[in-house]
């Protein structure tokens, strides 16, 4: 099981979309992490073990006026 942040995107939109991912991976490898685009509404982005790092990441998203929320997903 991993935790991450799901960020909703707008389906509708191919090009805000792909600019989000872009904004995404910058976070992602700023902080290390994994990002794994989508392109059914929702990408992930691992949630980080450091809780100033997290915080870090959850600002990062609300300063680019991101819509997310925190999941537990299962691994196969």
């Amino acid at each position: 099981m991993s935790t991450c942040f799901a960020v909703l995107h707008p389906e509708d939109d191919q090009i805000l979309q792909s600019s989000e991912h872009s904004i995404l991976q910058a976070i992602a490898d700023e902080a290390s992490l994994e990002f794994e685009p989508g392109f059914a509404g929702r990408s992930y982005l691992e949630v980080p073990g450091n809780e100033d790092v997290k915080h870090a990441v959850e600002a990062r998203l609300e300063q680019n006026h991101m819509s997310f929320s925190v999941l537990t997903r299962i691994a196969y």
